[in-house]
């Protein structure tokens, strides 16, 4: 081998039986009801992978109600994806070689239309865990905590036109919900609106209504919130 030529192996991540993953894997869900305008941008941090964990993405879906371009990317990390895509053209990727977000790194996303007209985008993601270290254990059902700690399997997120992200998210058989309002998320400006716990006909009923009236979403979290029990 050459001097200049170190030797080394880089760890590469197969994707799993479904059934060993079964209790390991994150699926999100990111959408939004406000509508993107031509030439406009919309993006943020989606998420900061916990202490004692690796992500690794394992397969994407983006589609949008306009002509645009979607990329999602690890600041200092990896590359994951960069596309373009068409009205309502869904865009599935699932890479052969995953790449992985190390604990501390973020999963970052951009959205940019590029049409001549407004319109909302959705983007589905499923990542499963390796072991990392040593996960940080969860010391009380706080939704904060929990989020930041990775203690859920599935996550819904509604991105709003006022900086502010709706996590609402679950573990498996628990049969409830974690209800988490955040500003200016993965920033140092971000502030905890609200944290709770739903039932899942909470969640239901919430989630429906937002759909029927896009425009009143934040009146409909706020009349909503008046009738829940807050943590904070």
């Amino acid at each position: 081998m050459p001097a200049d030529y170190l030797p080394f192996e880089r760890i590469s991540y197969r994707k799993p039986e479904i059934t060993s993953i079964a209790e390991e894997v994150w699926i999100w869900w990111i959408w939004t009801n406000n509508l993107l305008p031509p030439g406009q941008t919309s993006g943020g941090t989606l998420w900061t992978v916990p202490i004692g964990y690796k992500a690794v993405i394992s397969d994407i879906l983006v589609t949008a109600e306009y002509i645009g371009e979607t990329k999602i990317w690890i600041p200092g990390g990896d590359n994951i994806l960069f596309t373009f895509h068409d009205v309502l053209s869904p865009v599935n990727w699932s890479p052969q070689l995953p790449p992985v977000a190390n604990a501390g790194e973020s999963i970052n996303y951009q959205f940019t239309n590029n049409d001549i007209v407004p319109g909302r985008f959705r983007f589905n993601l499923t990542m499963w865990n390796v072991p990392g270290s040593f996960p940080e254990p969860v010391e009380k059902d706080d939704p904060l905590e929990r989020f930041q700690k990775g203690d859920f399997s599935s996550c819904e997120v509604v991105l709003l036109d006022n900086g502010e992200s709706l996590y609402i998210f679950k573990k498996r058989r628990e049969g409830k919900e974690n209800y988490l309002r955040i500003q200016n998320y993965g920033t140092e400006n971000q502030k905890i609106i609200t944290a709770a716990h739903l039932t899942q006909e909470q969640k239901l009923e919430l989630v429906s209504n937002i759909h029927l009236e896009p425009d009143r979403t934040i009146e409909i979290l706020e009349s909503f919130e008046k009738n829940i029990k807050k943590i904070k």
